[in-house]
């Protein structure tokens, strides 16, 4: 009971911040293509002294998110060599200089791919097990 309760309230709460979200990016009437950010656009528009707040939690979530998917990758292949963590190293700085939107547009259809190309082996795999 609780976990419905929970998982109820966090899917209104985070349906209602996502229409708040949605609404005050509809309501500048501004090509959001050239903006890397339009959020911290629009926060810059709504609440000025804001955006450098909202900018640092922004690039906290994006480290954090990073950070925790490079050590689960490092966990699942359980790397015994060195110098694949000094070529994920150095990839990423050379990575980091694309521009975020950019980046957001080739890599959100890369791992949907690869996300459906892992639910299609699951579901293979699990039928052949069942025979």
């Amino acid at each position: 009971k609780h976990i419905i309760t929970i998982s109820l309230g966090t899917s209104i709460l985070v349906f209602c911040l996502a229409g708040g979200i949605f609404m005050w990016l509809v309501s500048f009437n501004t090509n959001y293509e050239n903006i890397q950010m339009p959020a911290v656009f629009v926060i810059d528009k709504l609440y000025p002294k804001f955006k450098q707040i909202y900018g640092i939690a922004i690039l906290f979530s994006i480290f954090s998110t990073a950070i925790a998917v490079g050590i689960s990758f490092i966990q699942n292949i359980e790397i015994k060599n060195d110098n694949v963590l000094k070529i994920m190293c150095i990839t990423a700085i050379f990575i980091s200089q694309i521009p975020f939107s950019k980046l957001i547009k080739l890599l959100f259809p890369l791992f949907g791919y690869i996300g459906l190309l892992q639910i299609i082996f699951l579901f293979t795999n699990k039928v052949k097990t069942r025979q």
